[in-house]
């Protein structure tokens, strides 16, 4: 693979180095998300419940996945001295190593115990994504080298869509694929496999993907302290951040152990990969049209409707139950979750890519450092919530709320938090939250769809309070 630049001019990318490199980065999303499909995810749950995972284990798997994310602190130097691509692909060859021995999981169970096991899945996942995350690194800061800042939104919306998409049918066909109940491990292995080989064509689409010179100041030079003090410095980055962070916590306490949740109530592995796959199906027919409303209105409206969609969904997993009508509430619930989740993400990453300044892009770093490893704090909380109240149950009446009840109440009133520290994400061009709102409730085939014009004269002025 070469890894030399092509020719390009001083401080810019050509049109079409862009529009490649774009195009390139929704092909390495895709095959991104689906190697998560097979390596991590519900997939790796179901694994590690399989082995007689319990909610605890659970958190700290999810905190393994997450916390990995302070490693990335070790090339932020590093992306500036050899560049976006180079560290990527030297982070993503290396990875590889670690999901190897998932692969053998039944074999070191059967030879060494169910605990064994879990340790290696343990122990590889943290490794893994210890790798991945330190090649993450030079993602954003390429994609902000890349993507135009007028068409932000848009390309986001795009590019999620697709590897929503591919996420879709990914945990579909896995779902078939594993079919009955109780599925054996030779299908779980040649899942590993194929994701060891989808993760291993990744770097070659990355080689081809175009990136600005390096700079010629020695910024690597600077301490790592002193990048956080001076990212820190910037109000609008910090109050990101505090933002972010909040969110991420409450979003993470509990998502992980619907799984478990969905696994004690009696679904099969086929129906709680089915479900996930709906996670796709709402991100497909939504995202485009939440990146055409925030270049058009601002952010904060749609952090608003994310939030208000966050707590209704939420609650609505107490009603929650093994019958028909349980089982549809749980695919439609799966399927707002992404749409609101999707357009938080949305307006997260505009606000962030605006806010930071093109030659300073280690911020994003360590923006995605404190946002990421504060996702492993959520599941690590929730799971030790959930072990040390397994025996609590609350009956009153027609009233029957167990430990996740209490949990999914919890999670509810906890995003109240982001949504008070909305207001102080002010863009340069902000809507209020009521026209916004009034676009977003328009009638489903006006609301979502790639086809969705957004009219011009809807536009609301100013930045006016919500």
């Amino acid at each position: 693979m070469d890894l030399t630049n092509e020719p390009q001019p001083a401080g810019e990318l050509t049109a079409q180095q862009q529009r490649r490199t774009m195009n390139l980065a929704i092909v390495t999303s895709m095959l991104m998300v689906l190697g998560l499909a097979c390596l991590g995810g519900n997939v790796l749950t179901l694994a590690a419940i399989k082995l007689g995972a319990e909610e605890r284990f659970i958190g700290l798997l999810g905190f393994a996945i997450s916390i990995p994310f302070l490693a990335s602190v070790l090339t932020i130097s590093t992306m500036e001295k050899i560049g976006k691509r180079k560290l990527m692909l030297i982070c993503d060859s290396i990875m590889l190593i670690f999901i190897v021995p998932i692969i053998f999981l039944p074999l070191a169970a059967k030879i060494y115990g169910g605990r064994f096991a879990l340790v290696l899945l343990l122990v590889c996942t943290l490794l893994r994504q210890t790798m991945s995350c330190m090649g993450t690194n030079g993602w954003f800061p390429l994609l902000q080298d890349a993507v135009p800042s007028e068409i932000t939104g848009r390309f986001f919306g795009r590019m999620r869509t697709y590897w929503q998409g591919a996420w879709l049918v990914g945990l579909i066909l896995i779902a078939w694929f594993l079919g009955e109940n109780e599925p054996h491990w030779w299908k779980f292995q040649i899942i590993f496999i194929i994701g060891f080989l989808i993760m291993a064509a990744k770097p070659f689409v990355v080689v081809a993907m175009n990136e600005l010179p390096l700079q010629s100041q020695h910024r690597y030079q600077m301490k790592i302290f002193h990048r956080f003090k001076e990212m820190f410095s910037e109000k609008p980055l910090r109050t990101l951040v505090l933002y972010s962070t909040s969110y991420v916590i409450v979003f993470a306490m509990v998502e992980p152990f619907k799984v478990k949740l969905l696994k004690d109530m009696g679904y099969s592995d086929s129906f709680v990969i089915i479900a996930s796959a709906i996670l796709g199906l709402g991100a497909i027919v939504s995202l485009r049209f939440w990146g055409k409303l925030a270049d058009r209105f601002g952010n904060r409206g749609i952090f608003s409707v994310s939030h208000i969609g966050m707590i209704v969904t939420t609650l609505l997993w107490l009603l929650v139950e093994k019958n028909t009508f349980g089982t549809v509430l749980i695919l439609i619930l799966y399927f707002l979750l992404s749409v609101f989740n999707g357009a938080n993400g949305i307006a997260r990453t505009r606000y962030m890519l605006h806010a930071v300044p093109q030659k300073k892009q280690y911020y994003i770093n360590i923006i995605n450092i404190l946002c990421n490893c504060s996702m492993g704090i959520g599941p690590l909380i929730g799971g030790f919530f959930l072990y040390n109240t397994r025996d609590f149950f609350f009956i009153s009446g027609a009233m029957h709320l167990n430990n996740y009840h209490f949990l999914f109440i919890i999670t509810a009133v906890l995003f109240v938090i982001p949504h008070l520290l909305r207001k102080k994400l002010r863009g340069k061009k902000e809507t209020p939250t009521t026209e916004v709102l009034a676009i977003v409730t328009r009638p489903l085939r006006n609301a979502f769809g790639s086809f969705i014009k957004i009219n011009r004269t809807e536009k609301g002025a100013g930045n006016s309070e919500d």
